[in-house]
């Protein structure tokens, strides 16, 4: 806090890059691994994303049938299949057995 200002996330982040960089460090020893980091979570949720709606969709198949032969749309079964799964884990189950 600077003359009764709160800070905003990013004015910190910059404060303490020119420390580290007044320090020696610098911001490529730090950044670099940072970023490779967040940018190896990004992947590996954009991968768990498809592959655990697909499972989802696969061990309700039969429900699944039923709802599009009643009219649901399939953008309906899909949420559908999707919220219950986050919230029962069944796929989770399913994969201990």
């Amino acid at each position: 806090m600077e003359n009764g200002k709160v800070q905003s996330a990013s004015e910190r982040f910059w404060a303490r890059q020119r420390l580290l960089t007044k320090s020696g460090m610098g911001i490529p020893r730090c950044a670099i691994p940072l970023l490779g980091m967040i940018l190896g979570n990004c992947m590996t949720g954009i991968a768990l994303g498809p592959n655990t709606l697909t499972t989802s969709l696969m061990l309700r198949r039969a429900s699944v049938e039923a709802q599009l032969m009643l009219g649901a749309t399939r953008w309906d079964v899909a949420a559908d299949s999707a919220l219950s799964d986050w919230n029962n884990d069944e796929i989770g189950e399913s994969r201990r057995i």
